[in-house]
């Protein structure tokens, strides 16, 4: 059968600018847009004052997961002091540090995170949370 007959792809909305990407009726989906999805999880704390550049939310293992990708002006190594102070409430599993960017796994009693935080092309610095719940 092919792809196109199993799943259902909604084109971008020129309104919203967002992707939908449905199952084949087992419930499973995707949703991508330059936005927050509005049921991020409030445990998750957000990097202050920056600015979200991709949202997503799947359904596709049974259980939500997000995916949120912000940016900031603050320098890489000040977003991740920032985080460690942000996660207290976390476990950190952790941390690979890989020159221009860092990615570090935590998790709490519902969640598990995924943090990637590097420097972009343009200077910014980009933060990248990847939440499962459990």
């Amino acid at each position: 059968m092919p792809a196109a007959e199993v799943g259902k792809l909604a084109l971008p909305d020129a309104g919203k600018r967002t992707i939908t990407l449905g199952g084949d009726g087992g419930g499973s989906g995707l949703l991508m847009g330059p936005t927050k999805p509005a049921d991020f999880p409030k445990d998750i704390p957000l990097y202050p004052g920056s600015t979200v550049a991709l949202g997503g939310r799947s359904t596709g293992t049974g259980k939500p997961s997000w995916s949120l990708t912000v940016t900031t002006a603050d320098s890489k190594d000040q977003a991740i002091a920032r985080y460690r102070e942000l996660l207290n409430g976390f476990e950190k599993v952790t941390d690979l540090n890989m020159g221009d960017a860092m990615l570090s796994i935590w998790r709490s009693a519902a969640y598990d995170m995924t943090l990637m935080i590097g420097t972009a092309a343009d200077g910014k610095t980009t933060v990248t949370l990847n939440v499962a719940s459990k």
